[in-house]
């Protein structure tokens, strides 16, 4: 739940800034790529709440098969650490990337 309301807050508070406009208050052209950008940096941010629930807590690790048993979940947790620190990065910089240019987020030449 509070992996979704996360994602609901993050994108509200996007998708306001998109509508009402950048850092100036104009309108924002927001092209097809840059929402495939936003909807894939979403996914990935939700398989990276997936992994942390199951990297937290043991037992949701293993109803979702994840891992067999306790000993293989602390066999595996630096695994899902790294998968969760790589997955956040590589979403982070998706989203930066993306809502640089509508947003007006460009650095001085």
């Amino acid at each position: 739940m509070a992996a979704g309301a996360l994602m609901g807050f993050c994108a509200m508070s996007i998708g306001k800034d998109l509508i009402t406009g950048g850092a100036n208050g104009q309108p924002v052209s927001v092209d097809l790529s840059t929402w495939a950008a936003i909807l894939v940096a979403g996914l990935l941010l939700m398989c990276l709440a997936i992994v942390a629930i199951g990297f937290v807590f043991p037992r949701a690790g293993i109803a979702m098969k994840m891992v067999e048993d306790r000993e293989q979940w602390e066999d595996e947790r630096s695994m899902m650490v790294l998968s969760c620190v790589g997955g956040g990065a590589y979403a982070a910089a998706l989203l930066l990337i993306a809502l640089a240019k509508p947003l007006v987020w460009l650095g001085s030449v």
